[in-house]
């Protein structure tokens, strides 16, 4: 399957799958369809086909796609990817030779795996709820129905990560 092919076939599958089941059309947040591009597709369209049910069902009632709603391999993959791709990139090697990149790396340049995590899982949140936002309209309400928060605890995340409401 051709990555230029996957969003028309993602699209057309959504289509489908909703008509089938009687729901609204679902709409496809950019983070979901870039990780529909990303993922290699082992198993072809019907895999694509079948993962596309699947995230239906995880957004039930959510009428927009987030890569969220994709089945845990993909999102593993997608980060893995990412999180190689970064590295390779910070030490100034071609993109495809993460593994190279790894086994060169100096002692002094690895982080302790707390200062790791805690600086990973502070882009990941500051990214979510920059597309949360976005996916809302700034639209505070929306966005607590989205994303599953209270307001008082979706007004501190956005304070924290320094994103506006608008």
């Amino acid at each position: 399957m051709r990555t230029e092919d996957i969003e028309g076939l993602a699209q057309s599958c959504a289509q489908a799958i909703c008509e089938k089941n009687g729901i609204p059309a679902k709409a496809m947040a950019p983070e979901f369809l870039e990780a529909l591009r990303s993922y290699a597709w082992p198993g072809n369209v019907r895999e694509l086909a079948n993962t596309m049910e699947s995230a239906i069902a995880a957004a039930f009632d959510i009428p927009m796609l987030f890569a969220r709603h994709l089945p845990e391999r993909l999102r593993i993959e997608q980060l893995k990817r990412s999180l190689c791709e970064d590295g390779v990139q910070a030490m100034g090697a071609a993109p495809g030779s993460c593994a190279q990149a790894s086994a060169i790396a100096a002692p002094d340049d690895v982080p302790t795996y707390k200062t790791f995590r805690q600086d990973v899982l502070f882009v990941a949140e500051r990214d979510y709820f920059a597309q949360l936002m976005a996916a809302a309209r700034g639209d505070i309400g929306q966005a607590c129905a989205l994303s599953g928060l209270g307001k008082s605890r979706l007004y501190a995340q956005l304070k924290h990560y320094g994103i506006e409401k608008a």
